[in-house]
């Protein structure tokens, strides 16, 4: 808990566990033949010992994702901007960049290509994956074509998250 001081508020971190288990309601509708929805199954992905930036100007949306692969196993450093990623990564090159794409100022399109017009093979070369609310059809093909491996869209499902990456560090 912190606080400012009387009359100034309060603010509480907690951390609460993460479950990936849709449940529908049993009070929910639904058309006698659509299909019934069935939750992806937290993966058994370990990604232990690999080396993922996540870059989202969101800090919620950082530290979600940042939390997700923390628990699978995974070191995360975070960045919110264009910037504060390649300085991030010409620190330490990651295995895995896990990115938006609407940020202000600079975009992801614009960081990935950054990164593939990079003279470094170690920066032109790192496995990326969009993770956007842009998810038209349009969106996945500029994604793909601008240099990332993969698109997923927001809110993303977390096995399908932890699949990709590990996909994309080649596990």
């Amino acid at each position: 808990m912190r606080s400012e001081g009387r009359g100034r508020g309060a603010t509480f971190n907690i951390d609460l566990p993460l479950v990936a288990v849709y449940s529908e309601p049993e009070s929910e509708r639904r058309h006698p033949r659509a299909p019934e929805r069935v939750p992806l199954p937290m993966a058994e992905v370990s990604l232990h010992g690999l080396k993922i930036l996540v870059v989202d100007d969101e800090q919620d949306a950082r530290a979600f994702v940042k939390r997700l692969l923390t628990t699978a196993g995974g070191t995360v450093s975070t960045a919110g901007s264009v910037d504060d990623a390649l300085a991030r990564i010409s620190e330490d090159i990651p295995d895995v960049l896990v990115c938006d794409i609407g940020m202000p100022e600079e975009d992801g399109y614009s960081l990935i290509r950054r990164l593939r017009a990079s003279e470094d093979d170690r920066m032109r070369d790192i496995p990326a994956v969009a993770l956007t609310a842009y998810a038209r059809s349009e969106d996945r093909t500029k994604t793909i074509r601008s240099g990332f491996q993969n698109h997923l869209a927001k809110p993303v499902e977390p096995a399908e998250l932890l699949a990709v990456v590990a996909s994309l560090a080649g596990r």
